[in-house]
């Protein structure tokens, strides 16, 4: 697979896919790291601030910053009007501003594969925890063929289409992760998968989100419409429909936590 530079520049789109996915592996993961209510959190990455709205719902945060480099995620993130314990601002995963020891909890929701130093990224969240603050990532399994956008990825890599991947899709994997927060001083660390699935009323509209994703509308943009036609075919002809239509689309994501000290 070819690694590039993936854009963040359509929030509205990137929130009708991959925000409604980031949701659905999102409660997963919530589960699995089983947070305190009234706790602070910081969410490294926020994109459109799905995963910051989930925790909201969910989690009862006492604080919760949420920070991402891209100032269009950021302005449509604010555009949720959630509680004034939410502060959406730009900021860098390497460069946290914060002070040492000051939240409980930091997260990165499908983030840790596009920060360009992981173990930095990981060195920042121990750093602004508090002491025995919980951190944890999880990123979809690129090597697993874990991405939604994968059933799309393995035909444009058939037909020698350029496949757009996070640039460090090698921090992805189970045992990367877990190496990654342990040698950067997590401790008590564990990892594990989430398998979750999302239904489409139909490849009309599966398709109309897909191809508008990040990874996938750049590839197409130089792609003679007879390709285009051909993807589009084997793509049909390889998801999982139903009689009445429906395509159930499936995905998968590796995840870890630790704690900070």
């Amino acid at each position: 697979m070819q690694e590039t530079s993936i854009k963040f520049d359509n929030p509205d789109a990137y929130d009708r896919w991959m925000g409604v996915w980031t949701k659905i592996v999102g409660s997963e993961f919530l589960r699995w790291f089983d947070p305190e209510m009234n706790k602070t959190w910081i969410d490294i990455g926020c994109g459109s601030g799905a995963s910051t709205e989930q925790i909201v719902a969910t989690c009862s945060p006492a604080l919760i910053d949420a920070i991402d480099p891209s100032e269009d995620q950021i302005n449509f993130a604010r555009e949720r009007q959630l509680p004034a314990s939410v502060n959406f601002d730009i900021g860098d995963a390497e460069r946290l501003t914060n002070n040492d020891d000051h939240y409980d909890y930091a997260i990165m929701a499908l983030v840790l594969f596009f920060v360009p130093n992981p173990d930095k990224g990981v060195t920042e969240m121990i750093r602004v925890c508090k002491s025995k603050g919980k951190i944890a990532a999880y990123v979809w399994d690129i090597w697993g063929h874990g991405l939604p956008t994968s059933p799309i990825h393995q035909i444009f890599a058939a037909k020698g289409i350029p496949v757009l991947v996070p640039p460090r899709s090698e921090v992805s994997t189970q045992d990367a992760l877990q190496l990654v927060f342990e040698k950067n001083g997590a401790k008590l660390v564990e990892t594990t998968t989430f398998k979750v699935e999302r239904v489409f009323d139909s490849y009309e509209e599966y398709w109309s989100l897909s191809s508008k994703s990040n990874s996938v509308f750049p590839a197409l943009k130089n792609v003679d419409p007879k390709l285009i036609d051909e993807v589009k075919n084997e793509l049909k002809a390889n998801l999982d429909i139903d009689q009445q239509g429906r395509v159930k689309a499936t995905a998968h994501a590796n995840a870890v936590k630790g704690y900070a000290d």
